[in-house]
């Protein structure tokens, strides 16, 4: 029977029928999962529980078959580890096909047992694809169909999502006694509406700046330009001019070329200044332009898978 003996035979031949995909593609994985399955049979039956725990959980590992799930969660529930025999009896339960009305029975009665030594919590999110954690821990995506199983005394409940404000819930737990927990998850804007306004002016304000070094330097080029041209004009009109500047020789064109070389980089300075000023009054704009649409219209679309024991699926949300 279920609680009183271990048929390993028996559930090593269920093992080899198993249809689960894992055991299918990796024939040693399934071999292994056989092999610590009965070695902990062996040591359940000569009640050295804490061995038997762990090789059924390395097989629950390798092959998710509810014989192991049974097996498991008793001997958590011989340890004493009465939450993690809750949770893997009634996984047991909700899979198993072909089991006896006998051991069915047992398995209730042990699940009942477990149950009235811990808390049991019934979650329930705002925000569907929201991650759910226990004192920090995480035990699953909400939305959670499958009550959650809670030692007993002082719990952490928090739900947590991408682009929304975490929600707490702090809970004293007593024995046997089932919790409904309702988290509510608020949008959490990217930035504050004071703060873009901060960001907006001071980008504005960058911009403005940049914008009149770039005039000062063109005023200043400019007049290098005109400096320069002044000197040819003067060489000429006293007669001293050279025909051209080509070689850079004598005094006079090292003074013309210094002068058309300043023109030149501060020509470039005042380019790159304004290009820059540009960049970053456009950026500006089109941030805060952004910012206040995605405000105004709050849409959010989200694709976020789920599991749980017996089910899986796609949960989509949004907002429009």
């Amino acid at each position: 029977m279920f609680l009183r003996h271990f048929h390993a035979l028996l559930v090593v031949a269920a093992l080899l029928g198993a249809t689960d995909t894992r055991a299918e593609s990796e024939p040693a994985g399934k071999a292994e999962a056989e092999r610590l399955f009965a070695q902990g049979a062996k040591a359940a039956k000569a009640n050295h529980w804490a061995e038997a725990r762990d090789h059924f959980r390395d097989a629950l590992e390798i092959v998710e078959h509810p014989q192991i799930l049974a097996q498991l969660g008793r001997a958590e529930f011989e340890l004493g580890e009465n939450r993690n025999a809750a949770e893997h009896l009634t996984r047991f339960l909700g899979t198993a096909t072909d089991v006896s009305d006998e051991d069915r029975h047992l398995a209730e009665a042990m699940l009942a047992r477990a149950k009235s030594r811990v808390g049991i919590l019934r979650v329930t999110v705002t925000v569907p694809g929201a991650e759910l954690l226990v004192d920090g821990k995480s035990i699953g995506i909400a939305p959670s169909w499958e009550p959650v199983f809670v030692d007993v005394g002082h719990r952490e409940i928090e739900a947590r999502r991408v682009g929304r404000a975490s929600a707490h819930r702090t809970l004293e737990v007593e024995p046997g006694k089932t919790y409904e927990v309702e988290l509510s998850l608020e949008q959490t804007p990217s930035v504050a509406p004071a703060s873009r306004s901060r960001l907006f002016l001071g980008g504005i304000a960058a911009g403005t700046v940049l914008a009149g070094a770039g005039t000062a330097l063109a005023i200043f080029s400019g007049m290098k330009g005109t400096e320069s041209k002044q000197a040819w004009v003067d060489a000429d009109a006293a007669g001293n001019a050279p025909d051209s500047c080509k070689q850079g020789t004598g005094p006079f064109c090292r003074h013309v070329i210094g002068l058309e070389e300043q023109q030149r980089r501060l020509a470039i300075a005042s380019i790159g200044t304004f290009v820059a000023a540009g960049a970053i009054a456009g950026a500006t704009g089109l941030y805060y332009g952004l910012g206040r649409r995605r405000a105004d219209s709050g849409g959010s679309v989200a694709f976020v898978p789920f599991w749980e024991a017996t089910s899986a699926g796609l949960v989509v949300s949004g907002t429009w």
